[in-house]
């Protein structure tokens, strides 16, 4: 079917787990009056025509008790049902996601409108467009008069409306209508009791797979934030993660690829739900930076965040300062500092700093492409700009180059602007997510090892997961490399030189 703007919900047995309380409501009448009772089964037969109808089928001909019956069956049903009825389990997360995901909401129920909308007010409070019961003058179900009214309230056309219930008379109704039916299986009733709906559902998250697959509204793919200053990295992609579900997405799961620190702003490149497989793929990549350096002042965490441990007095020029900045440029050893994310033993470098434990760090291996200093030295600060390997830490580059000036280095802004192939200007703020201006780059877009198209039938194989010949794929000998079905990033294979194949290293299905 086309995008779902509209799911159409049945209460009795759909939504609320109610055939019971029929059941019992039913039988506490006819005990009374010394009539028959009826088993589920029984009850099960009898619904969905509304109550004068279930009513007659079980008084079998004792027409002259129809009232009392009746009035008793609705007497200990309203109390039976407000205080006993619960929505079936998973529902209530169903009934949220579509709300997440913008879909408009809609029940229609043979129930009275007033019973109909107390339910409704009850256990899905503010959660529902529009509420329609049994009242005068209309008809309902199986009559596709109650269906116009909601699409007319709510301005959506039958293409884009999903019909969920469980009984016969809710598969007459959506045929009628002509909707596309969702049978709902949790209930009393089998698939054979349901024959002519469209769909079968075992359970709201059957619907809920189905509503993201057909909205495609669960996006894998690269989302580049500009995030502020003050937050961590995770507080960042929380944030992001909160925003994006606010415009519909459904994100399961998120991740970044490279941390910034809290002083730092700019870019950080969030990776959603299959995309925080690719990281390894990002997280090695060079980065940019502009960043503002105070000299003769030194922190613990060699930011303007820390605690000052020392201060120094400053004499350099900048024909200095540009002399240095030279000198770093090249591959080298640099020691990350102890508030760094770097974990040992399990623990993060900065829990440990914050325990005052002292640990000897071995330098790592860099490479500093270029250093340029972008602004006149004012008040001991200057800007600088710096494009580095993976790995690199700036705020150890700035202590170093403190050091060398023959003083301190200390961080006093910081702006990432790149990232491997994506940049700053790409990026978006809180104020466009809000507003829904954004883009996601999807996961074959935003990889940057070397990508292969397939077709079916080698698709096929790759699904299984098989080893495949170099000539399956061009002859190709790149040691690693992305497969491409239908513009899709679906799988990365890696060239085995034993077995002369390319082997999955990682499969999406």
């Amino acid at each position: 079917m086309e995008t779902i703007k509209l799911v159409i919900f049945d209460l009795d047995g759909t939504l609320l787990y109610t055939i019971k309380d029929i059941s019992v409501a039913l039988n506490y009448a006819l005990k009374k009056h010394n009539l028959d009772l009826v088993s589920i089964d029984d009850t099960l037969s009898m619904v969905g025509n509304g109550v004068n109808e279930l009513i007659i089928k079980a008084i079998k001909g004792n027409n002259d008790l129809f009232d009392l019956v009746k009035n008793d069956y609705r007497s200990y049903y309203l109390n039976h049902n407000n205080v006993y009825t619960y929505a079936y389990q998973g529902i209530m997360h169903l009934v949220k996601m579509l709300k997440r995901a913008k879909i408009k909401l809609a029940v229609l129920s043979n129930k009275s409108h007033d019973n109909t909308l107390s339910v409704i007010n009850y256990y899905f409070p503010n959660m529902f467009d529009y509420v329609l019961g049994r009242c005068d003058n209309l008809n309902l179900k199986p009559s596709i008069d109650g269906v116009n009214v909601i699409l007319n309230k709510l301005n959506v056309n039958k293409e884009n409306v999903l019909y969920l219930g469980d009984s016969e008379v809710d598969v007459k109704t959506a045929q009628n209508a002509n909707l596309v039916m969702g049978a709902c299986l949790w209930g009393y009733r089998n698939k054979n009791a349901l024959n002519g709906a469209n769909l079968f559902f075992n359970s709201p998250k059957e619907i809920e797979n189905y509503v993201l697959k057909t909205n495609d509204l669960i996006v894998n793919g690269v989302f580049l934030y500009d995030k502020p200053a003050g937050v961590t990295s995770q507080e960042a992609i929380i944030n992001v993660k909160h925003k994006l579900t606010n415009l519909g997405y459904m994100i399961e799961k998120i991740g970044h690829a490279g941390t910034l620190d809290p002083l730092a702003t700019g870019l950080l490149v969030v990776l959603l739900n299959d995309a925080t497989k690719i990281s390894p793929y990002l997280l090695n990549e060079d980065k940019a930076y502009i960043a503002k350096c105070l000299l003769g002042v030194k922190t613990d965490t060699l930011d303007i965040d820390g605690k000052v441990i020392d201060t120094k007095d400053t004499k350099v020029n900048e024909e200095e300062i540009d002399k240095v900045l030279d000198s770093f440029i090249g591959k080298q050893k640099q020691v990350p500092p102890m508030y760094s994310s770097i974990k040992i033993d399990g623990k993060k470098l900065y829990e440990l700093a914050r325990q005052n434990k002292e640990i000897d760090l071995d330098a790592r291996d860099i490479e500093i492409y270029e250093l340029n200093r972008t602004t006149k030295l004012i008040n001991n600060e200057f800007s600088f700009y710096a494009h580095v390997s993976k790995g690199t830490y700036i705020r150890s580059l700035c202590n170093d180059l403190g050091l060398k000036l023959n003083t301190y280095g200390t961080i006093k802004e910081l702006r990432r602007t790149k990232s491997g192939k994506f940049d700053i200007k790409d990026a978006y703020t809180d104020d466009d997510l809000d507003s829904g201006n954004i883009r996601i780059i999807k996961m074959n877009d935003a990889i940057g090892i070397k990508k292969i198209d397939i077709n079916n039938d080698i698709y096929l194989k790759v699904m299984d997961g098989k080893p495949l010949k170099k000539d399956s794929l061009n002859d190709i000998m790149d040691n690693e490399v992305a497969l491409i079905h239908e513009s899709k990033l679906v799988a990365i294979y890696y060239y085995d030189f034993n077995t002369d194949r390319y082997k999955a290293r990682r499969v999406w299905k």
